[in-house]
Order: C-alpha cells, then structure tokens, then sequence
C-alpha cells in the first residue's frame, strides 16, 4: 500500500510541475520556443492523466478513455520535442505549416485504430494489475508506434547534441539541461517497453523533466535568450559571418559567406588564413582600418573586416566572430569619384596657370601687334594682321580642347570602334590642311576597341602636334596599329624635334607643369581620352622624333 501511495504522489507532483510549466508557456506564447513547449508539455499533462486514470482503477478494465490519452499524450509530446529542438538549433526554414501538418497524422491516425475494428490487434493488455504504466504488448502496430516516437525523440536529441559539438556556444549548460530533460524519460520508456520492469514509469520522470525545463527557464533565461535568435540573425544578416575556434579554423559561416566565397570551396574546418590568403590569423589585425583584399574566382573582393572574442561566463575563450561587409562596389565608387576629383584638381590647377601664363602672353602678343596695325601705316600691316590671326586662332583652340577635357572628366559613356576606319577618317581629315608633311598609315589589324566618343580628338591631336611643329627637312606622320595579345595599339610617330620633357613629365606624374608651346593642352586631351577609356599612354620621344602610343583591350 505505501508502494503504490508513493506512486501516486509521484504521479500528481509530476501532473503539478507540468501543468504549472504549460501554463508558464501558454502566458508567454509570443516569445520564441514558447509555443512548441506548449505542445511538448501538452502531451506531458496527457500521458501523466492517462496514467493517473490508471491508478485510480488497478485490477479492473482501463476505461478506454484512458488508454486512448495514453496513446494521444506521446504523440503530441514527441511532435513539440520536435519542433522545439528544431525552433532551438536555428532550423526555421523547416518550421512551415505543412510540417505540424503532417505530424499531426500519426496521432488521427492512431486513434482512429485504437477505436476501430482492428483496435485489439493494436493494443494488447497483457496485465491489469500494474499501479502505474500500462502494460502493452508489443504488438506489431504498437511496435511501430513506439519506434516512431522514438525516432523523433532521438532526432530532436541529435540535433541538439550536434549544436553543442558542432559550435562553441556559450550557453552550453543549457544544451546539457536539455538533453538530459530529453534523455530521462526516453530511457525509462525504452527499459519499459523492453519488459525490464512490469511497471512503466515514464509518467514520474517529468517531473524531472519539468524541473529541468524551469531551471533552464528561470535560471538560464532559456526563452529569453533561445540561441535560435542569433543563428536566424546569422543566416538573415548580408553581411559575412565567419565563426572561428582559437586556432583560426573556420567552425561555421553564414549563408552569406557561403555564396560570396563560393570559390573557396567548403570553408568550414578551413584555417582562415587559407580563406583570406594571408600569413596567419594574427594578420587580420591589420586590416582592422583598411579593406582586406580577397581573391573569388579570379575576381577581387574587398572586405571590410569586423572582429570581436567571445569568451563564456568564467572568461575562456568560446569563438572569435568575423563580420565581414563585401565593399568591393563601395570601394570602387569611391575610387572613382576620388579619381574625379583628384582630375577635377588638376585641370583646375592647369587652367588656372594656363590662364595665369600661357594665355596671357599669347593676349599680350595679339594687343601688341594690335597696336601696332592701329599706329602704323606699314606695309607689313597684312603681315601682322596673319599673326593676330594665328594667334587668335591658337587661343580658340585650346579653349575647345580644355571643354572637351571637361567634359572627359564628367562622362563615363563609351562607344566601339572600328579601329581602321577611324585611323583613315582622322587621316584623311587633316593631311589636307598639311600639305608639306607626308601622312602614312599601316594598319596591321582590323580590329575593334571601345573608349570614350572624344577618341577622334586624340588621335586629331596627335597628327596635328606631329605636323605642325615638325622641323624636318622632310615632315613624316606615321598611323600604325597593332594587335599585341588582348590589346590593340595605336602608334603616332613623327620625325620632329621632341616633346619638351617638362610637359611629359608632368604627364606621366599627373602634375601641371609650364607648357611651353601649344601642344601642352592637346597632350592633356590624349591623356584624358586614354584614362577615361581605361587605357593606357605611352611617350617615346628624341631629338629624333616621338612616338605616342595609345593601347586598349580588343573588344
């Protein structure tokens, strides 16, 4: 008599820990995990009635109510173990309608059994004298019963246990909690069903489990920190998230490290410094301040690297997280509009001493001889009037060339070149107004390229600057162009006296410098077209002639 009153007060404590845990969950229902432990607990509160119905009728026939919550009450607790465990480890993606939905049907299912006709090859009672437990035989269909909720018992143990192992989370103490709230009951239920002890007594054991459950809870802050949380955050976030132990080995990444560095390969028990191709893990610090290059499929990343340490209650060291922003598209933009701008400051710098210099001795020249027509009645008038021409002329012209490099610096559009054709056109357009000098042309590839529309200036440029100041007994221009592996060249040669070298050294340092004659503006022009067609300029220049180059990848 003492055996069984202390079974049934075992019994009710459990039904009152477990009711007093639902009713916790069920006024938190919002709160993330509360409402798969409500289904959990559900089924608790069930199977503990079924058996108290049990014990409160030993030595007769189990009123079928009570058999059928028996049944009912595991299969609702194993359904919210699951979708708990699930909620826990971060696995959302999986917790859509149609999973409790199709839970659901092995509970229908197997009421509509026990009340069918096939009900006694369902359940089978081989006593009636136990206090507590029903006890079943192993019937085929309930052999499948079992094992199915076993399985989704296990499965939810699995995956919390590959949580604790797989990660360094730091609240491992409530994993442990878990499992074993998990494990007890199981392994009572597994020791009954093997017919070790006649009496089943998984029912007490929630009061264990319960209690755990409250611990976590209320000690732990279960509910209010489920680490689900931050796994979600960690797959949602864009940015890049790398997880490392304190070697540097790569534990675990996010969604977006997986795509970004696809090229990788897995990176997950890779050591980072694989990953970033740099000397060791220590070196990440250097790039704290600056972008970190990284080499994807050919292409280059530039991350923008965030580390913190993660360190457990007592101080130890858990993981070092790396957040990673992908700043490759900002980076580039940034490096444009500082390239603008830094063009912006030269022609400013260059107007403004061209405007300072050259601009005012060629108007001193034009008001001299000016005067000079207005003083004077000479013959040579004519004379001087064609040098206020010329001269008037030549200040034209390098105010169209300093609105076109302006107008360089502010357009990003291109256009593809038939390269022959252009070379011809540009040729033919300004031999005419050379007659003295020979223009030639060899053009050894028909190619096609892509630049900036102002490309026909350039190249306008060039010839004129070879013509106009050529000294030679016999002037020569010369048009090659040529394929040289992926690019196509384009050389201007003559035979003249040289460019100065101040202005191509101020050229090749993007530096404005004095220009000595005319040519200076046009050069600039070249430069310009060239950059902006992210190309590249070459000089080559002698008492013995120059020879430019202007070299672009072959569309």
């Amino acid at each position: 008599m003492t055996e069984q009153l202390a079974l049934g007060i075992a019994l009710y404590l459990s039904l009152i820990f477990a009711v007093l845990f639902f009713v916790y969950c069920a006024q938190r229902v919002e709160t993330r995990g509360a409402r798969s432990l409500l289904v959990m607990f559900l089924g608790v509160i069930i199977w503990i009635a079924a058996d108290i119905i049990q014990y409160h009728t030993v030595g007769e026939q189990p009123p079928a109510v009570g058999i059928s919550l028996r049944l009912l009450g595991p299969d609702i607790l194993v359904i919210g173990a699951l979708l708990f465990a699930l909620e826990y480890t971060g696995r959302d993606k999986y917790l859509t309608p149609l999973l409790p939905t199709v839970l659901i049907i092995k509970p229908i299912a197997s009421q509509a059994l026990f009340f069918s006709t096939y009900g006694t090859d369902f359940i089978e009672l081989l006593s009636r004298e136990v206090f507590i437990g029903y006890d079943f035989a192993m019937t085929p269909l309930f052999t499948v019963y079992t094992l199915w909720n076993w399985s989704l018992v296990v499965m939810s143990i699995v995956l919390l246990g590959h949580m604790m192992f797989r990660s360094h989370y730091p609240r491992q103490r409530q994993i442990i909690i878990l499992l074993i709230a998990f494990l007890t009951p199981l392994a009572f239920n597994v020791v009954a069903r093997g017919n070790i002890f006649v009496s089943d007594v998984t029912s007490m054991t929630f009061v264990i489990t319960s209690a755990l459950f409250m611990y976590a809870t209320f000690r732990l802050r279960l509910m209010d920190a489920l680490p689900v949380a931050r796994q979600t955050v960690l797959e949602e976030i864009d940015d890049l998230v790398l997880i490392l132990d304190e070697n540097g080995q790569v534990v675990t990444v996010n969604d977006a490290a997986k795509q970004t560095l696809n090229g990788k390969g897995t990176l997950e028990g890779t050591s980072v410094s694989s990953v970033f191709e740099i000397e060791d893990n220590t070196a990440l610090r250097e790039y704290q301040s600056e972008p970190l290059p990284v080499s994807v499929n050919g292409d280059t990343l530039y991350l923008d690297v965030n580390r913190s340490v993660l360190e457990d209650f007592r101080g130890n060291f858990v993981a070092e997280v790396l957040v990673c922003r992908d700043i490759t598209e900002t980076r580039q933009q940034s490096l444009k509009l500082r390239d603008r701008e830094e063009d912006l400051n030269l022609l400013k710098d260059l107007q403004s001493r061209f405007l300072r210099h050259n601009l005012r001795n060629e108007l001193n020249v034009v008001r001299a001889h000016a005067q000079m027509v207005l003083d004077e009645d000479d013959p040579e008038q004519q004379q001087l009037l064609e040098v206020i021409t010329d001269r008037t002329d030549r200040i034209l012209d390098w105010s169209v060339k300093a609105r076109a490099i302006e107008q360089l610096i502010e357009a990003d559009d291109t256009v593809e070149y038939d390269l022959n054709r252009l070379v011809t056109t540009v040729v033919n357009d300004i031999a005419p107004a050379y007659e003295e000098v020979t223009f030639a042309t060899d053009l050894k590839t028909d190619g096609r390229i892509t630049a900036v529309p102002q490309l026909e200036w350039a190249l306008e440029n060039l010839l004129e600057n070879g013509a106009e100041y050529n000294d030679a007994e016999n002037p020569i221009v010369t048009v090659e162009t040529e394929r040289v592996e992926e690019n196509i060249e384009i050389r201007v040669t003559d035979n003249g006296p040289g460019i100065d070298a101040a202005e191509l050294k101020a050229i090749r340092d993007r530096e404005e410098a004095p220009l000595k004659h005319g040519s200076g503006f046009g050069l600039w022009l070249v430069y310009w077209v060239v950059h902006k067609s992210d190309g590249e300029l070459e000089f080559e220049s002698s008492e013995d002639g120059t020879t430019v180059t202007l070299r672009f990848e072959a569309v």
